[in-house]
């Protein structure tokens, strides 16, 4: 009986501890509890204005660039949702370690403290990875606009390249900064860049030959042809009305022609003067 009593004596001391020191941590319970309210509000509120922000850099990129319908820089929804979802958990990630300071959780509190410690270096990491996913879209617009004017077919294809391209360098400039090691990524990196950079010479080799061919072909002949001249190739027979850079227009009974200047050095030209009926050829 007497072992019972002692048993029920300890049992309330203990309990009155445990009241005593919760009734000394509801304070702290409370105040955290506040913090993490407070963080949710600011954080939602951040994550609207950053996506309205957003929204209005659209317009802006829309003003700039809205007498060229060919280069288009907008941010897409999922990437303003993206940056609105950055925005939102780091403002958590801060509140939550208030939080727990407050509430005396201190192995927690002191983990998080090393989480917002190496914070910045992922954000700045980020940051560079959305600049570079910004400047490869315009740089697709640019190369594309610039194949396409030289007649390259495949200019659509050559902007993607160019675009991934840009991107991934951006992206491993936003790792090295994160502090990730990268070493293996860049020598990759490297070797596809390079790659990418022949593929553009050979691409713009190729789509620029016939231009060239024309272009030589009208400047070799410019000695020896003039407009009012009249002119036969192959079955096209006409009189020379104006030479341009890189062709030769021809008014015939048909109509209007144009010779690309490539023929002009690979067919034979018979140039037809009105003084005489004989032909004079140039193979």
């Amino acid at each position: 009986m007497i072992q019972l009593s002692d048993w029920i004596e300890q049992w309330g001391a203990v309990t009155n501890d445990l009241s005593q020191a919760f009734i000394l941590y509801v304070p702290h319970l409370v105040g955290a509890i506040v913090v993490l309210f407070l963080g949710w509000a600011v954080a939602r509120l951040g994550q609207i204005i950053v996506t309205r922000l957003a929204g209005t850099l659209n317009r802006v990129f829309g003003r700039l660039f809205a007498k060229n319908q060919r280069i288009r820089i907008r941010l897409t929804d999922g990437a303003i949702n993206v940056v609105g979802g950055v925005v939102f958990w780091v403002i958590i990630v801060l509140a939550l370690t208030a939080a727990a300071k407050i509430a005396k959780l201190d192995v927690f509190a002191q983990w998080l403290d090393r989480m917002l410690a190496y914070l910045p270096s992922l954000l700045a990491g980020g940051l560079i990875a959305f600049i570079g996913y910004l400047a490869a879209k315009f740089i697709r617009d640019i190369v594309t606009v610039t194949f396409s004017m030289v007649g390259t077919e495949r200019a659509q294809i050559l902007g993607i390249v160019a675009q991934s391209a840009t991107f991934l360098v951006a992206i491993v400039v936003g790792l090295d900064q994160a502090g990730i090691d990268v070493g293996f990524i860049i020598t990759l990196v490297g070797i596809l860049v390079a790659a990418i950079a022949a593929s553009f010479a050979l691409a713009f080799a190729l789509g620029s030959q016939t231009f060239v061919a024309n272009l030589i072909g009208v400047y070799q002949m410019q000695n020896y042809l003039r407009p009012g001249q009249e002119v036969r190739l192959d079955d096209v027979q006409g009189e020379i009305l104006d030479l341009s850079t890189t062709s030769v227009v021809l008014a015939t009974e048909k109509g209007r022609v144009l010779l690309p200047g490539r023929l002009l050095s690979e067919e034979t030209l018979t140039l037809l003067t009105p003084d005489s009926d004989d032909d004079q050829q140039r193979d």
